[in-house]
């Protein structure tokens, strides 16, 4: 709504006066809502930029497991991935519950310790797989250990991460897993702070009517040597050359029509001169010895103007852009044509 629908010259006038001698007293511009800080050196923040690094990661490492679970078990598992996502290292360790299988890895060349955890359920239902299936269903216990052939799945399921983690990291950096520790519950693991935020991506897996986790967590803190790495990884172009593809692209783009222009000259006059000028003014105009055909504001080519055929022409002289290499410039058999027109104009349609 304009300004003047909302107050009238009266109130505007001595709004300006209140304004001047004081009284009324101009605001500071206060945004109403709550103002946040945006912190550039939080890790939060610092992690969204490689999110797209870490995203293919997850897709490549969910790949990989499908695989390493086919050949060990000879059967197709149904794995749900988990978004790539953050969390404080204190609220993940809070839903987790012993016996879990908390195994302390490093990825070099990343810095520090990250986890990999495999949940009681996850364990329990793939031994039934291994030994048949359709056996008995898991249920909640309260021993605090895992039996001996849970423990051997638990090393498969290292093994096979280990080979997932170091396929999934290959298109960015070359990675060398190593297995420090393995505990049984996330209490008992201090290599890592409790206040860490943890980068956390894995699977979910129904198994005969048991749902089973397996996560990757790493501290943020692990990427801050490959940051540079995966960005200038992000930055670099892998194109898929498609000769197919191109050739329509091509087509397209010449089939398209632009609208073009032709400038004959230019001038520049004041403001003032432009407002004193009446009808029958005249403005003396220097006609170029060339003029310009411009697409969009772009200037394209310069040529002669002149008549032909009783049409007012260009004939086009020369470029005004340099081509690229591989451009090639049609015949001489495609020049255009008047739009609509199949034949010369008639001596009555001629223009002057």
């Amino acid at each position: 709504m304009p300004n003047r629908d909302l107050l009238s010259q009266d109130e505007l006038d001595a709004l300006m006066e209140g304004v001047g001698n004081g009284r009324v007293v101009v605001g500071r511009g206060q945004s109403a809502g709550e103002v946040l800080a945006y912190d550039l050196a939080s890790p939060e923040n610092v992690i969204a930029c490689i999110q797209p690094a870490l995203n293919t990661v997850q897709m490549r490492f969910v790949h990989q497991l499908g695989l390493g679970f086919y050949e060990l078990l000879r059967r197709d598992l149904p794995l749900t991935p988990v978004e790539v996502h953050a969390e404080p290292y204190q609220d993940f360790v809070a839903r987790l519950h012993p016996p879990c299988s908390v195994n302390v890895i490093g990825l070099s060349p990343m810095a520090g310790p990250g986890l990999i955890l495999f949940d009681h359920p996850l364990v329990f239902s793939l031994v039934g797989a291994w030994y048949g299936g359709q056996g008995t269903q898991y249920s909640e216990t309260d021993r605090l250990e895992f039996t001996a052939a849970e423990l051997r799945m638990v090393q498969r399921l290292n093994a096979l991460c280990a080979k997932a983690l170091v396929s999934a990291w290959q298109p960015y950096l070359p990675v060398r897993w190593t297995q420090h520790a393995s505990e049984i519950s996330p209490h008992l693991v201090t290599a890592i702070h409790p206040g860490e935020l943890l980068i956390v991506f894995g699977i979910d897996l129904m198994l005969d009517g048991t749902l089973g986790t397996l996560r990757v967590a790493l501290p943020s803190s692990m990427f801050e040597p490959v940051r540079g790495t995966l960005l200038a990884a992000l930055a670099r172009e892998h194109p898929l050359r498609d000769e197919r593809l191109q050739r329509l692209l091509e087509e397209g783009v010449r089939d398209a029509q632009v609208q073009v222009s032709c400038v004959l000259a230019e001038l520049e006059v004041s403001v003032n001169d432009l407002l004193n000028l009446q009808v029958g003014d005249t403005i003396p105009v220097d006609l170029p010895d060339q003029a310009r055909l411009e697409v969009d504001g772009v200037r394209l080519l310069a040529g002669h103007f002149g008549d032909t055929q009783g049409w007012r022409a260009l004939q086009i002289d020369r470029w005004l852009v340099s081509l690229p290499e591989t451009f090639e410039l049609p015949s001489a058999e495609r020049a255009l044509k008047p739009v609509g027109r199949d034949k010369a104009p008639t001596k009555a349609e001629r223009k002057p």
